[in-house]
C-alpha cells in the first residue's frame, strides 16, 4: 500500500535532495523540497501541508537544529528525521536538539543510509502521529 503522506525534504545539498526524493516518491510519499532551514520555513508559513520533515543539520543561514527547533514552538506535533553525516552529537548547538530527540519527535538516520532505513525512519516518524 502507498503511502499518501507529504514529506519536506530540507537539505543543502543538491544531490542528497534527489537521492531522497527519489526514494520516498518510489516508496510513495509525496515529496516537497526546501534547499535550506529558511526555506522550509517560509514554506510551512503558506500552510502547505506537511506530514513530516526530513532535514540535515549543517546548512547555511539557518542549520537543522535552529530550523526544527523553530518549526517545533509553532507545529509541535510535526514529526522529524534528522540526517546527517558530520556532526559531532556532543556539540552545544546540536545539544539543543536533544529534547526533542528524546521526546520522540524527531530521530537521528546518520549518512550514509540504505533507502531502507531512510524509509523506516520516516515510517516510524509518522506512525506517531495518527492521520487527521
Amino acid at each position: 500500500m502507498l503511502e499518501s503522506r507529504t514529506i519536506l525534504i530540507v537539505d543543502d545539498e543538491q544531490s542528497i535532495r534527489e537521492l531522497v526524493r527519489r526514494i520516498l516518491e518510489k516508496a510513495g510519499y509525496r515529496v516537497r523540497i526546501a534547499a535550506d532551514g529558511v526555506e522550509a520555513m517560509r514554506l510551512l508559513s503558506q500552510r502547505t501541508h506537511i506530514d513530516a520533515v526530513v532535514a540535515d543539520i549543517v546548512m547555511p543561514k539557518l542549520n537543522g537544529v535552529e530550523m526544527l527547533m523553530k518549526l517545533h514552538e509553532t507545529c509541535p506535533h510535526l514529526p522529524a528525521v534528522v540526517i546527517s553525516g558530520k556532526v559531532d552529537l556532543n556539540a552545544p548547538s546540536i545539544q539543543n536538539l536533544a529534547p526533542l530527540l528524546s521526546s520522540e519527535k524527531a530521530c537521528l538516520l546518520r549518512k550514509p543510509f540504505t533507502a531502507e532505513q531512510l524509509i523506516g525512519a520516516v515510517k516510524k516518524a509518522i506512525g506517531r502521529v495518527p492521520l487527521e
